[in-house]
């Protein structure tokens, strides 16, 4: 939160943090448009007309949804309002079903299990993900690079990934760094569904709260969700098949070098350290699944940034060119999760997500 979000909290609090409902730090529900989805109280306020308001951070999201809400829209976490929040998301799968039954995308995985219900089961509380159907919609009006566009993708994903070898920066180069300008803040972002959305906070309240894992391998790999989008783009456009490869590459490139530093959390590190320790030359795509493919989609966008040389059109550049996979993943997210289930992590494990 911003010190100017934290000085307005200072000044429109009128009564002791005690007398809040939700307390600082309390894992929360909250409504955002028709669904409730798992957030974190992050400050409380009351201002002088004693209308008392919450700092919500949704939890898996990126911090710029975070928003102060009425103390209507947030809700404890107890099997009522747990029941209230999957009966919302069951209702809205009806609707859009109704909506979309005279819809029929050709870009859907041709199977006869992506129209049954699938769930993500968490062992001991009968936590489940309903299907919910993926709205059709070109996502990216541009949505067909050029063999030339996803050859440069592919370039810039390789001269951005950090090479495991050269980890450690010296204090001269972080000194340079310092001295940059500072950059414009770039806020573009992958657009996902409200579906997706839910996805990663049921997934972090499962290995956060519930204290479980995805049982790995995967059945539908990282590796295995990657080809078949290639073989999708090859089918539209035969000519982009060295391009689309070269950039296939690079995404699962760069997931191997965000895995362990970015997209776990800690409880999640011993299953890591474990699959190593049997195989030293493991390759993490091959085991790795969905849920980690959207987590590191979701950061994507900022860790790119993050770079001293990348601007801004560079960034939104290559999140146009990537969108399509982020649409691919939706439109078939119920065929990649018919496998996925839950565990009990280790009681070595503890479950506080990386910075």
């Amino acid at each position: 939160m911003s010190q100017t979000a934290s000085k307005n909290v200072e000044k429109d609090q009128t009564s002791s943090t005690d007398e809040f409902l939700f307390k600082e730090g309390e894992k929360v529900l909250c409504y955002h448009g028709p669904l409730i989805y798992f957030a974190k109280c992050m400050q409380a306020r009351q201002d002088s007309s004693n209308v008392v308001e919450y700092y919500i951070h949704y939890s898996g999201w990126n911090k710029s949804w975070d928003e102060w809400v009425p103390i209507s829209r947030v809700l404890k976490i107890n099997d009522e309002n747990l029941q209230k929040q999957k009966d919302l998301n069951k209702a809205q799968k009806s609707e859009a079903g109704k909506k979309n039954k005279k819809k029929k995308s050709s870009s859907v995985l041709n199977s006869p299990d992506t129209s049954q219900n699938t769930s993500i089961s968490t062992p001991g509380n009968n936590t489940s993900l309903t299907n919910a159907d993926i709205s059709t919609t070109q996502l990216n009006a541009d949505g067909k690079a050029s063999s030339q566009n996803a050859s440069n993708l592919s370039q810039d994903l390789g001269e951005l990934t950090p090479k495991r070898k050269k980890s450690r920066v010296s204090e001269s180069s972080s000194s340079q760094d310092d001295q940059a300008p500072a950059k414009e803040k770039i806020t573009h972002s992958f657009a996902m569904s409200p579906r997706i959305k839910l996805l990663l906070a049921q997934d972090w309240f499962n290995v956060d709260v519930n204290k479980q894992l995805v049982k790995l391998p995967c059945t539908h790999s990282i590796d295995t969700i990657l080809e078949k989008y290639l073989q999708e783009q090859l089918e539209k456009n035969k000519n982009m098949r060295s391009s689309e490869k070269d950039l296939i590459k690079g995404i699962a490139d760069y997931f191997n070098t965000l895995l362990n530093p970015s997209l776990l959390y800690l409880s999640e590190r011993l299953q890591y350290d474990e699959i190593f320790k049997e195989d030293p030359n493991a390759s993490v795509t091959k085991i790795y699944g969905v849920v980690h493919l959207l987590r590191l989609l979701v950061i994507f966008p900022e860790k790119l940034a993050a770079y001293p040389l990348v601007d801004k059109q560079r960034v939104e550049h290559m999140i146009t060119k990537i969108q399509p996979l982020v649409e691919f993943v939706e439109l078939n997210i119920d065929k990649f999760l018919c496998d996925v289930k839950y565990e009990t992590a280790s009681t070595d494990s503890q479950s506080k997500p990386t910075s």
